[in-house]
């Protein structure tokens, strides 16, 4: 996870915001995905990089509450919660 957090960082495409990871586009999301674990997360990332009209967060475990009155300022029609 060190790696993709090291390499989005890099690219400008990695926002940290307390205790989870975001994404994409957390301006105008057509869509947001909710990840409970980093290894998903990491997943998800690798194969939808090129598609940044979405925003992906991973929650690392049990949100925070900056995280959870993070995604309560998400202006999108759809919301997707992965858990594995």
């Amino acid at each position: 996870m060190d790696k993709l957090t090291k390499a989005l960082k890099e690219t400008g495409e990695y926002e940290d915001i307390g205790y989870c990871l975001l994404y994409g586009n957390p301006i105008t999301p057509g869509s947001v995905v909710i990840f409970e674990k980093a290894w998903v997360f990491e997943i998800a990332v690798n194969a939808f990089k090129n598609q940044m009209k979405n925003l992906f967060i991973c929650m690392i475990g049990i949100p925070c509450p900056k995280c959870i009155n993070f995604i309560k300022t998400i202006k999108t029609k759809k919301y997707f919660t992965l858990e594995t």
